[in-house]
């Protein structure tokens, strides 16, 4: 746990900066301590036990039949040789390559808004990532293809998200955001986002929505369909889940009586859009915890519209940049440190960080922290 806290400590310094070479180096350090992990992490013996048993023709039908991409990229590390903390390695530094260049991108070539995007991508979602490294990698590349959607070239956006489901075919349920993102935000809209969040908070019509969608087929339908399977979020996420969607209604009726949303830009409408799809998907999430994988997709995009929403409410505040820099770095640094606790607390595998140096092989060279 303390590495983990130093590790945060360190790139909270460097990207508070705003210096080139310090981001570059946190960054670098983030990679270097997700990539030489041992047994870290929730999912990952589970992914280990997968890359094993592939490679030496043992794995379940169910492990054979994950995603093309990641099944590809086991067979081309193992046949030359290599251990799974390669793949790991692999995984999570074009997971961080990718959510830089993302930054880069909605930061708009501001090395403070680089900085401070990147900062609550740690809390937000490289912790996640350490968990769920093929969903991590398409959620990253769905996070890449935004660029596409604003410049609007549906062709290269829909390129990116079909790579993105090579690793995780949930990337696919993310085309038609290229059309919703679009829809204007007229007052009416906001109404109606404001209805439908309401709806989706009674647990009847929730309830109701579960039974249609187990009538269908699917691979997810099972989890519909049985009450058995449905697990419930625990009562902290669903006191977050109202917290957050309370905010959203608030905003709304502020843009709603301000009609602050009429000029906004493309950028807005896809960060406030995502937004709400976030909220959606969390309200069918609580009695359905597995729908939380789709919220993923979104919680990257909701990060980055905080950061502009906290710098454009301290700039009402009359604070000047440093200072809005300093107390957003500050509250974000004290939020990731409350998830690291928790998380050590419900994973023991965060307590103690044990560090594989041996890439190239089998067997393992240990390093404890």
């Amino acid at each position: 746990m303390i590495v983990w806290m130093l590790v945060c400590t360190y790139s909270f310094f460097a990207f508070l900066s705003a210096n080139r070479v310090f981001i570059i180096s946190a960054i670098l350090l983030l990679v270097v301590i997700a990539g030489f992990r041992f047994e870290v992490g929730t999912d990952y013996l589970s992914y280990a036990s997968m890359f094993d048993s592939i490679l030496d023709g043992t794995a379940h039908n169910v492990w054979l039949n994950k995603e093309a991409g990641f099944i590809w990229s086991i067979n081309v590390i193992g046949n030359a040789g290599f251990g799974f903390q390669l793949l790991c390695f692999f995984y999570s530094a074009l997971t961080i390559y990718l959510l830089y260049l993302s930054a880069r991108f909605f930061s708009f070539d501001s090395r403070v808004m680089l900085g401070m995007i990147l900062l609550v991508f740690i809390p937000f979602f490289y912790f996640y990532s350490l968990n769920s490294i093929r969903q991590s990698l398409s959620v990253a590349l769905f996070l890449f293809s935004i660029r596409y959607l604003y410049h609007k070239n549906f062709l290269k956006y829909a390129a990116v998200l079909f790579i993105a489901g090579l690793f995780h075919k949930s990337a696919y349920l993310m085309f038609p955001m290229y059309w919703l993102f679009r829809v204007p935000t007229s007052r009416s809209i906001l109404l109606l986002m404001v209805f439908s969040v309401v709806l989706l908070s009674l647990p009847e019509i929730r309830g109701l929505i579960f039974k249609i969608i187990g009538m269908l087929s699917g691979s997810y339908s099972v989890y519909f369909q049985y009450e058995s399977l449905m697990n419930k979020t625990s009562f902290f996420g669903r006191l977050n889940t109202y917290i957050i969607c309370v905010f959203f209604i608030l905003l709304c009726l502020s843009f709603i009586m301000k009609q602050s949303l009429r000029k906004k830009s493309l950028l807005k409408s896809i960060l406030f859009s995502s937004f709400f799809a976030f909220v959606i998907v969390r309200l069918i999430a609580l009695d359905l915890s597995v729908i939380n994988r789709i919220a993923i997709y979104y919680k990257p995009l909701m990060a980055i519209g905080l950061v502009y929403a906290c710098f454009y409410l301290f700039e009402r505040l009359r604070f000047n940049r440093f200072q809005s820099r300093v107390i957003f770095s500050f509250l974000v640094l004290a939020y990731t440190f409350i998830g690291i606790y928790f998380r050590a607390m419900k994973d023991e595998s965060y307590m103690l960080y044990q560090a594989n140096y041996c890439l190239l092989s089998d067997s393992p060279c240990l390093l404890n922290f």
